[in-house]
């Protein structure tokens, strides 16, 4: 039977990502295609996907369960296993709930190992620089169209040299 409940779960740190399916199989198949294209809807898994690769996933079906009480079982995974849920309750997918202070506390704490941009500031000197190659002068602005009359003159499909044939 392929009706039950699944997890995706980073074996780096050891989150997981847990659902239920009619066809379990197909289900996963399906999160594994989004991942890879960077288009999954759940933006923590899609960012830990990005940040560890494929490699640090397990992919896996945890039970086998009649359709009536999968969603049963799934927010039972959710609620033991689910860090990368929005949702908390599978019956209201597109409800994502107010998390709590601790859950919030151990967000922050994960997130924390992520300092590559936060906080980053240009310097006096880089910002000075980019001001200063942003703008061109009158004299660079003349010579750029200048060039670009010559290229436009060399296209063989230029309207000059289409009237003068």
């Amino acid at each position: 039977m392929k009706c039950g409940c699944y997890l995706i779960r980073n074996v780096v740190n050891g989150h997981c990502y847990a659902g239920s399916s009619l066809n379990v199989p197909a289900r996963l198949k399906e999160h594994r295609a989004d991942l890879h294209k960077g288009r999954h809807d759940n933006r923590y898994l899609q960012a830990a996907f990005r940040k560890y690769g494929e490699a640090a996933f397990i992919f896996y079906q945890v039970l086998v369960c009649d359709p009536g009480t999968r969603t049963m079982y799934e927010k039972l995974l959710i609620d033991r296993f689910g860090v990368y849920n929005l949702a908390k309750d599978p019956e209201l997918p597109g409800v994502v709930q107010h998390r709590s202070a601790s859950f919030k506390e151990k967000r922050r704490k994960v997130m924390l190992g992520n300092q590559q941009l936060k906080g980053f500031h240009h310097s006096v000197e880089t910002i000075a620089e980019m001001k200063r190659t942003r703008k061109r002068t009158a004299a660079q602005r003349l010579a750029q169209s200048e060039k670009m009359k010559v290229i436009r003159a060399a296209r063989p499909w230029s309207t000059r040299q289409l009237s003068n044939a």
